[in-house]
Parts: C-alpha cells; sequence; structure tokens
C-alpha cells in the first residue's frame, strides 16, 4: 500500500495538477500537487522539517517524470484576495511583507 491509498478525492481543480483530498483515516482535508519541475531534494525536507509561513508536506512520492505532494490544507484566501478585501494599511503591508520574507529564507 502506498501513501496515496487512504485519501478520498473532495474536488479537482480545473488545471487537474492540484486536488482536494481527505486522509481517510484522520479526516484531515490535504492538497495533493503534481509538480513537473521540482527538486525532491527539497520537499522532502519540508517533509522532515516543518516550517512557520509554509504550508506542513505530508507525503512526498515520485511517479515516473513528476512529483506528487500531499500537503495539510490551509483554507483561507490569496494574498491578492486579502489585500483588495480589506485594503491594509502601510504598517499591516509590512508586517505582511515580513511574513512572506520569514518563509522564503
Amino acid at each position: 500500500m502506498n501513501n496515496t491509498d487512504h485519501y478520498k478525492i473532495l474536488h479537482e481543480y480545473l488545471d487537474k495538477d492540484r486536488t482536494l483530498v481527505m486522509n481517510e483515516v484522520t479526516g484531515e482535508v490535504c492538497l495533493r500537487k503534481i509538480l513537473r519541475v521540482y527538486d525532491k531534494e527539497v520537499f522532502t525536507w519540508l517533509k522532515w522539517n516543518h516550517i512557520p509561513h509554509v504550508s506542513e508536506i505530508l507525503d512526498v512520492q515520485e511517479s515516473g517524470d513528476q512529483l506528487i505532494v500531499t500537503e495539510r490544507f490551509v483554507n483561507g484566501m490569496t494574498l491578492d484576495e486579502y489585500i483588495r478585501k480589506h485594503s491594509p494599511d502601510l504598517r499591516m503591508r509590512l508586517r505582511i511583507l515580513s511574513e512572506i520574507c520569514e518563509g522564503l529564507y
């Protein structure tokens, strides 16, 4: 049995490279991504070394010329949606930018 056997598909996005799935053992909702350009070592490292501001990687599997990454689903909105909806002031924009930089670092 591979690690994808206990996931139930909840929603397939139009691009077909992302699928919302549920772990049938834990009930946790996750996002599965299919990557064609990737560095497996980076995702394997992230799986074992969770860092703040980056969605937790739960599973990494190579299949042919693609990498299947399952990560913890973060429900929310994109940065663009947030800025359009809330029009944050300069202080909040700087805080958001700082958190993005921490995640990238």
